[in-house]
């Protein structure tokens, strides 16, 4: 049975892919990242989510040159990750109004 949702790295992942949009590369995922999670972010952690999540068709990658020579892969959500994202989100708004009421009784 396919899972409709995702665990909770992976889903901040791909909402952190949505937000970079065209700056969705590896570097700067392991920055914000990091940021969210209020840790270091490894970059061969995040390089092996992203792969891990190509695999599975929920991203494409796109590689591109740099000004200075340099080339970058830039990261994508396909159709099918922004339908699962979405689901997944629901299931957190749930959870956190779950939460909400729990707390306050």
């Amino acid at each position: 049975m396919k899972k409709n949702y995702l665990p909770l790295f992976e889903y901040v992942t791909l909402q952190t892919i949505l937000r970079l949009k065209d700056q969705a590369y590896a570097m700067e995922l392991v920055r914000q990242l990091s940021v969210v999670f209020n840790k270091n972010m490894s970059h061969g952690q995040v390089v092996t989510t992203l792969k891990r999540m190509v695999n599975k068709g929920l991203l494409t990658c796109e590689e591109r040159q740099q000004p200075r020579g340099r080339s970058i892969i830039v990261y994508t959500l396909t159709p099918t990750a922004q339908t699962i994202t979405e689901r997944t989100k629901q299931i957190l708004s749930g959870l956190l109004l779950l939460l909400v009421a729990i707390h306050r009784t």
